[in-house]
């Protein structure tokens, strides 16, 4: 993809929901970026605490900034497609309310996305008052260039945070679907679309705490709302991994034969626990494991392991 302007618009996609706390930080490491040419949209989906009120603080030294308030929830998957529709910038980076970026995280991305439409970098995680937790992104989940959409059918290793998207994404990308994070999804059309670019530098610093939406580190899952059992709960999970799995079906171009044919067996091996459907959930994922498993961070071993066990799961 071609850019005229020396320094094209990025346009710095955030969302906020009662990140009274973190949010100073963020805003300051954003206003501190060294690239030019940038503005700031940021939208709150109804915050009860002091947010509001420190995004306007900010506005008014910073004529950049833009501030739009939600009048109902919509939750983080639709509060970013929201904001992203309202992005100018030939380049959106999305932005949580809670991490750091380093100063020069939008010039180094810019100038290393090259000809693809989704570019990421890796993070050094931190604890809820930035002290280090010695990890970094890479650590957890193998971060690579990938071009290969069953990579991305499974698990996903692309945070929002993270990333720097072309404005052609996120066109290709809507709607959002709301049983997928919004960065997984856009991971996964990316690489039907030119495949993505990593950037191996830790450019930001990934606050890992007990308010995060979806975190690096795992903690133990808070109850979905309204569900009153962890039966209900494990039933609700079943139903969004079938609803993703058809998602993903049904979003890959025809020219991708046999990952699409992959994604249909897998689709079909998901409507139940039948013995058919098991062996045939096992078979898909031995045979394409080095695809459907890339992400994770295990030996070959445990990778084996991990696709025997789909027998009894699907998740």
């Amino acid at each position: 993809m071609q850019h005229e302007l020396p320094f094209p618009l990025v346009s710095i996609a955030l969302c906020t929901y009662n990140g009274e706390s973190y949010l100073p930080a963020q805003l300051d490491s954003i206003f501190q970026q060294t690239y030019p040419n940038t503005e700031v949209i940021a939208i709150d989906d109804c915050s009860t605490d002091g947010t509001v009120n420190i995004l306007y603080q900010y506005a008014a030294q910073h004529k950049n900034l833009q501030i739009i308030q939600n009048t109902t929830n919509l939750g983080y998957i639709k509060n970013f497609e929201k904001v992203m529709a309202l992005c100018k910038g030939d380049f959106i980076a999305p932005c949580d309310q809670d991490d750091v970026w380093e100063n020069n995280k939008i010039a180094l991305m810019v100038n290393n996305i090259g000809q693809y439409n989704m570019a990421y970098c890796n993070s050094e995680l931190v604890d809820a008052h930035l002290n280090s937790l010695h990890q970094k992104m890479s650590d957890i989940k193998n971060l690579n260039s990938y071009n290969n959409c069953l990579v991305f059918s499974t698990d996903n290793c692309i945070a929002g945070h993270a990333a720097l998207i072309t404005r052609h994404l996120y066109e290709w990308a809507k709607p959002f679907p709301d049983c997928i994070p919004h960065d997984h999804w856009l991971a996964y059309i990316a690489t039907l679309n030119g495949g993505t670019k990593y950037l191996n530098m830790p450019l930001v610093t990934y606050r890992n705490h007990s308010n995060n939406v979806i975190g690096a580190i795992k903690t133990e899952a808070r109850p979905h709302k309204g569900i009153r059992s962890k039966r209900e709960k494990k039933q609700k999970d079943y139903t969004n991994i079938r609803r993703r799995i058809e998602m993903f079906y049904n979003k890959c171009n025809i020219e991708f034969l046999i990952e699409k044919k992959v994604l249909f067996d897998l689709m079909m091996s998901y409507k139940s626990f039948s013995l058919k459907n098991n062996i045939k959930r096992v078979r898909i994922f031995l045979k394409y494991r080095n695809q459907l498993l890339a992400i994770k961070k295990r030996s070959a071993l445990r990778k084996w392991f991990f696709c025997y066990k789909m027998f009894f799961k699907i998740k």
